[in-house]
Parts: structure tokens; sequence; C-alpha cells
């Protein structure tokens, strides 16, 4: 199992080794990052189908569960704790049973959650998914509820936000922004953000589901096809010569170092500021995943410690891709462990003898 099948000839060289992945896993240990980002719950309920009701053509589900697990930048960062990372949450959550909820789940991990804004105004998205099945059968998602400030931050909330950056860049070696579009990210203040950054030299990366375009000159960033084609109103699909094509026009608007477009069953597209060409990496792990919640924030984690780490970006981008493969086949935003990973190196490293 060659971590990379496919590669444009003459391009991008330097096809990582098993081994060299491996170290790298090895030195997620320790590695100390901050995390901005909208702060949501996951909340999972699961029941099971019980009948038809008589009062409308619905099913009827018997209560048997209920989850809470950290999504959007908070998946983030349970997933580079779960890596042994040292994390730095900084964003908002609402003095409401959900905000409580996330920082409670946060501070069981011993998280350093001073830089967590509570805000009395602020409610804390929430996701809930209702997944249902038979009694002795796997539960699916039908249907998802999803509740929680989009907009303007709380009254001051930017200042505080500028203001714990300034306080903790100095404890960190980079700076991961996960942004959903919830607030916490207020396009005016991107260029203030990533100036912080920049000053204390810190690498970032970021995954932005909207203004992606805005975070002109950073480390890396991980946008999905849809979000690669909205921002670029380019239409790319299947088509690999337009993937090529929308790669490079995306990494040079946003003026970036590495680019690397997620495209589901099909693997990724990865692209360098100072190399031309993509180098395209197919899924790793079955083609039929289980659950694709949470994979986006399973791959921005695993690529900017593998950064972090050392790596170059082809060998973070192949970590990335074997931690995607392991997500997608968990049920809601279960992180991926590092046993996990090098798991699926180790049968990688038998594959090729």
């Amino acid at each position: 199992m060659d971590p990379v099948k496919t590669r444009e000839p003459g391009e991008m060289t330097g096809i990582p080794a098993w081994n060299r992945l491996s170290d790298l896993l090895d030195s997620f240990q320790g590695i100390r990052i901050l995390v901005l980002g909208d702060l949501v719950l996951d909340e999972f309920l699961f029941g099971e189908i019980r009948r038809v009701s008589r009062e409308a053509p619905v099913l009827i589900l018997d209560h048997t569960e209920t989850a809470c697990h950290p999504g959007g930048g908070a998946n983030a960062i349970q997933n580079l704790f779960n890596l042994g990372a040292k994390v730095i949450p900084v964003g908002i959550v609402g003095n409401d049973p959900s905000g409580r909820e996330l920082l409670k789940i946060l501070r069981s991990w011993e998280i350093d959650t001073a830089e967590i804004m509570v805000g009395p105004q602020w409610q804390t998205p929430t996701k809930t998914r209702i997944l249902a099945g038979l009694p002795q059968s796997s539960k699916q998602q039908v249907l998802r509820v999803d509740r929680g400030d989009r907009g303007g931050v709380p009254e001051g909330a930017s200042a505080q936000i500028l203001s714990s950056l300034r306080r903790r860049v100095g404890e960190v070696q980079g700076m991961l922004i996960s942004d959903y579009g919830y607030g916490s990210i207020p396009a005016g203040e991107i260029s203030a953000i990533l100036g912080v950054a920049k000053r204390s030299g810190l690498r970032v990366t970021v995954d932005s589901r909207n203004q992606l375009a805005a975070f002109h000159g950073i480390t890396a960033a991980t946008p999905n096809l849809e979000e690669a084609e909205k921002i670029l109103e380019f239409r790319i699909g299947d088509d690999e010569q337009r993937l090529a094509e929308a790669g490079r026009n995306l990494l040079d608007r946003v003026e970036t170092e590495a680019l690397l477009i997620t495209l589901g069953s099909r693997g990724m597209g990865l692209f360098l500021g100072n190399q031309t060409g993509m180098e395209r990496i197919p899924a790793s792990g079955p083609r039929n995943p289980v659950d694709v919640t949470g994979a986006g924030d399973t791959v921005i984690s695993v690529f900017t410690l593998g950064i972090l780490a050392g790596g170059s970006f082809l060998e973070a981008a192949h970590l990335a891709n074997i931690a995607a493969g392991i997500s997608v086949m968990k049920l809601g935003t279960e992180p991926v462990s590092t046993i996990e990973i090098r798991q699926k190196i180790q049968a990688g490293k038998k594959e090729d003898r």
C-alpha cells in the first residue's frame, strides 16, 4: 500500500516513507498549539424505532441514549488533545447548557480553558443529530437540528479574543483557526488575528467554511471541494484538470504556502506555492464511509501537527489522509488516536514488503 498512488511526473517528489510517517507521529507528543475557532457542541440522540405514529406518517422513536461531543473548532481541539498535543483554546461559549457541557468536557481533559469567553448573550452553537434504527440494527442519522448564534459576536468579544491571542502566542508553536461561520472570527478582525501570529513567527493553518479568501499569507489551508468551488465560483466536480486549475487559482488567491483540498472518497489534492502541479493522494481505507461528521476537523488537526512536527507538507498530508480514512469509519465526532494511525502505518509497511 504505497502512500502515493498517482503523481504528476517531474512535479512533487519525495514520496514519504512509512518509517518517516511513524517518526513524525511520535513527534506529535507535547506540541503546543493555540486553537481559535467556533466552539460547537455536537449532541447525539439515539432511539429505537417502535412503530408509526397515528398522528402523522412519521416513525416513533424510543429514546435510548444521549451523547455529547465537542464539535466544530472544539472537535479540532479534541483531535489535537487525543494525539498528544498541548492545546490552548480561544473562543466563545454561551452561559447555557451547551456551553457548560463543552467547558465540562474540556476541563475533564485538563485543557486550559482560561481563554474561552463565556458570553451571557451568546447561544452556544449546537448540532443535535437524531439517530434511529431497529432494536438489533445499527443506528443511522435521520434528522439534524441546529441551534445557536450565527453572526455578530457579543460586544467586546473581538477585543477579548485578540487580547487572549497576544497573551498566549508566546507559549505555542503554531495556531489552528477553525472558522465554521458562527461569528467567533469576524471578517474585520482576520487581519489583526493574523498580524498577532505573524509577529510571533507562528505557522498558521486555516479551515474556513465561508471566508478562506480573507486569510492571506497563512501557512496552509484545508478546504473541501464544495468550499473551494464556492470561493472560486467555479464548478470542479470529478474533472481532474479543473481540480488542478482551481487548486492553483485558490493557492495564489489566498497566498498560502500549501493548499490541501479534500475530495471525500476520491482522496485529496495537494498544491504547494513553490512548486507547480498537483499531488493527488488517493483516499485511505474503505470507500464506503460510515459517517463523515467531523472528518474535516480530523484532517486539519493531523495536517497541522505533521507540519509543526517538522514534516513536509506532503508528509503531513499523507498522515492527514490516513487519519481521515479512520475518522469516516467512526460514528459521530469520535477522535482519531495515535494507536489507530500507527496501526495503519504498520499495515502499509507490511503490504509494501
